[in-house]
């Protein structure tokens, strides 16, 4: 068995790596000194702060942080433990080649898994929280979607008001899309209901079933749409952008009544 599923450190951290939270002491084994933690959470937040440490040392690729990690250079990639570990690596964090910080919560289970190590669940996040890593992967990579969606959205509207004709040729051609092909914005809207789904699962009591009852009841309403007639489903998108704009528009009105106020 793993050293680190007995000495509360996941991440196998050499003794003497830093004076951390929850630390106890070491244990030997190889040759070597690790670490010793009170709880495999204290070992999942020394090593999401060593990795984190590491990234904004440099070390912001996946292979140059695990040869940092491991104590080696790239001039030793070839010795097949090196090799084999770089793979489990990428393997358990889904991750290659460029990683800044905020991949470190995926890092930390790549690192884990390199090490052959295991730890709960429960562990993992809250060393992670601990470390200042508040969000779970999932929820991460929504939170990064949703932030995407917002610049992207936020873009648009610039385009919009600086070239308005073209803007509205733009929106035209993917109204029409969707009018002539529902089924491809059915696929589009289930695949982002999987990653909706999947932090809702990491965060079941922060209102999970709501959400996933939106998204059947969404996705009921897009696939009765797209079996209706052409005219039938051309009234729902001009409803729908009649909305959207309204929306708009009571938003950029308020807005403006705000700055007026504020102004004055």
């Amino acid at each position: 068995m793993a050293i680190g599923n007995f000495d509360g450190n996941p991440g196998d951290l050499l003794a003497g790596s830093g004076n951390w939270q929850g630390l106890t002491g070491s244990v030997g084994a190889n040759g070597l000194q690790y670490a010793s933690f009170s709880s495999p959470a204290y070992g999942v937040r020394a090593l999401a702060i060593d990795l984190r440490n590491a990234i904004n040392s440099g070390y912001n690729t996946v292979s140059a942080l695990v040869y940092h990690f491991l104590g080696t250079s790239s001039n030793n990639q070839a010795n097949p433990h090196v090799a084999s570990y770089l793979s489990a690596v990428e393997q358990g964090s889904g991750l290659s080649g460029s990683v800044t910080a905020s991949n470190v919560p995926a890092l930390v289970q790549g690192i884990i898994k390199g090490e052959g190590t295991t730890v709960s669940s429960s562990d993992l996040s809250q060393g992670l929280g601990m470390a200042g890593f508040g969000m779970t992967t999932s929820q991460s990579a929504l939170a990064g979607a949703v932030n995407t969606s917002i610049g992207d959205f936020n873009t648009g509207l610039n385009f919009l008001g600086q070239h308005p004709m073209q803007g509205l040729g733009m929106i035209g051609r993917n109204i029409l899309s969707g009018v002539t092909d529902p089924s491809a914005s059915i696929a589009n809207f289930n695949v982002g209901a999987v990653t909706i789904g999947q932090a809702t699962a990491d965060t079941a009591s922060q209102a999970g079933s709501a959400v996933s009852g939106i998204g059947a009841s969404v996705s009921s309403f897009l696939t009765s749409i797209s079996s209706q007639a052409l005219w039938v489903r051309i009234a729902f998108l001009v409803v729908g952008i009649l909305l959207f704009s309204a929306a708009i528009f009571a938003f950029l009105r308020t807005n403006t009544v705000q700055t007026v106020a504020s102004a004055t």
